[in-house]
């Protein structure tokens, strides 16, 4: 047949039909993902973060995103492999812990990334804030977290994502909370009172813990934690505005798992959270809140992952 002869065939037509043409930063993810040694990705994972991808692109939210990883559960390398990366590194690095433990690929399902109890491994997504953000009154970070099977009492040991210069002047730091406890986004020189934002839970469910947490600061006195899972959906939690200070970013690089304080990793928390996507942005709106919500949702479903806490 004709297309035999083109060195086409029937097999092949089909298969371009039920795969069709990726975007191009789903090929460059995929040769990323060779260059950090990760081997094989399936092709359900593939096609889930193509559909994403293409439904992320027809929204507003996409150029704001700095760093999206939907932390993939094909390999330890893919799972580190962001999808969007400003810096244009494309690797996030899997740092020890003092006893030399890293993650392992036991520690990754299709609900995403997790660490062990007994060990203390960190992320650095070698995103610079300082670097990268323009204005310190125009920024979001956005989280899903599938698992948070453990809770710990006090505020001052659970930060989970972020960085501070050394002394704590320049802060860009995350806490996760959950049940009766604050979820908190810091932006510079708490001792002088500039906490971003703050929310109290006052449920003892394990509802209120898991699932698309997006923190943001859209102005100097305006700030949002859009929040939601399978039980509600998105709305704005927050329960504190406070002025934010002149200071600027710190001037090191975000880790996930731990707090990079002065390049030094600080552990917080023994948390056991399991994390699905991270991505840092400009402020978004509730409706786009709920827009990134319902495709982290879809992405998750497609991928295998489920729902929040249905892993």
């Amino acid at each position: 047949m004709i297309l035999e002869t083109r060195g086409i065939t029937r097999r092949d037509v089909d298969r371009r039909a039920t795969f069709p043409r990726r975007p191009e930063p789903i090929n460059r993810w995929l040769r990323c993902v060779k260059n950090n040694h990760g081997g094989h990705v399936s092709e359900r994972t593939i096609r889930a973060l193509t559909k994403f991808y293409k439904n992320l692109k027809n929204t507003t939210i996409l150029k704001k995103i700095f760093i999206l990883n939907p932390l993939v559960p094909d390999s330890i390398e893919a799972c580190l492999t962001p999808l969007i990366d400003v810096t244009g590194k494309f690797l996030w690095l899997n740092s020890k812990d003092a006893n030399g433990n890293i993650f392992t690929p036991t520690d990754l399902t299709m609900g995403g990334l997790s660490r062990k109890s007994t060990d203390t491994p960190y992320i650095d997504t070698q995103f610079n804030p300082l670097t990268w953000i323009p204005s310190v009154n125009d920024v979001g970070a956005t989280f899903y977290i599938s698992e948070r099977p453990t809770w710990e009492g006090t505020i001052t040991t659970n930060h989970h994502f972020g960085c501070t210069e050394a002394g704590g002047a320049k802060e860009f730091r995350f806490y996760f909370k959950g049940i009766e406890g604050n979820d908190s986004m810091f932006l510079t020189d708490e001792s002088n009172g500039y906490k971003l934002s703050d929310t109290v839970y006052t449920s003892s469910e394990a509802q209120w813990q898991r699932g698309f947490i997006s923190y943001n600061r859209a102005s100097d006195i305006r700030a949002n934690i859009w929040k939601a899972n399978e039980f509600f959906a998105v709305a704005d939690w927050i329960t504190n505005n406070n002025t934010a200070n002149t200071a600027g970013f710190p001037d090191v690089t975000c880790y996930l798992f731990n707090t990079n304080v002065g390049n030094t990793p600080v552990i917080y928390s023994s948390y056991l959270d399991r994390f699905s996507c991270v991505a840092v942005h400009t402020a978004l709106t509730q409706g786009e809140a709920q827009t990134f919500n319902d495709l982290i949702v879809s992405l998750r479903q497609n991928i295998g992952g489920g729902w929040q806490g249905h892993i």
